[in-house]
C-alpha cells in the first residue's frame, strides 16, 4: 500500500491541485493540461527514485571456512563484513550465515575478512547475495 500511496496517489493529488491552481489563470486549456501531466509525471519519477533509493533489502551472505590444506571446515572462525561492521562465528562444521537488512544498492561488493587463531587472515570481495562461499585458511 505504501507504494501505491507514494508513486500514485501523492503525484495524483499535486496534480489535481496544480490544475485547480491554473482554472482560475487565462492559460489554455492545452497549457493547463500540459503542466498537470508534467507535475504528475515528475512527482512520479520523484517517488520512484526515493522508493528505490531507501528501499530495505534483504541479502545473505553464507559460506564455508575450511583448512586450506586438509579441506576440513574450521570452526571458531570470525568472518568480518567490514564496511557495514556485521560479523558472524563459523559453526564447528565451517559454516557462516550473515543477513544484511539495511539499506544496500543491488550488486554493491562488500569486503570479507576472516581469521582464526593459528591461521593467515583471508580478505576478499563478495557482493550479496552469495550463499556458496568458500574461504580457504592457509595455517601459519
Amino acid at each position: 500500500m505504501n507504494l501505491f500511496l507514494s508513486q500514485f496517489v501523492l503525484p495524483l493529488c499535486l496534480s489535481a491541485v496544480l490544475l485547480f491552481w491554473a482554472k482560475d489563470r487565462p492559460w489554455p486549456l492545452w497549457l493547463r493540461g500540459l503542466l498537470t501531466v508534467t507535475v504528475f509525471l515528475v512527482a512520479f519519477l520523484v517517488a520512484s527514485f526515493i522508493q528505490r533509493k531507501t528501499a530495505v533489502q534483504h541479502w545473505v551472505i553464507a559460506g564455508t571456512v575450511e583448512d586450506e590444506a586438509t579441506r576440513e571446515g574450521l570452526g571458531q572462525a570470525d568472518v568480518f563484513l567490514e564496511g557495514i561492521n556485521s560479523r558472524s562465528t563459523t559453526e564447528d562444521n565451517g559454516n557462516f550465515r550473515i543477513e544484511l537488512k539495511g539499506k544496500m544498492r543491488n550488486g554493491e561488493p562488500l569486503r570479507i575478512k576472516v581469521t582464526k587463531v593459528g591461521y593467515r587472515a583471508s580478505e576478499e570481495t563478495v557482493t550479496p547475495p552469495q550463499d556458496s562461499i568458500i574461504v580457504l585458511l592457509p595455517k601459519l
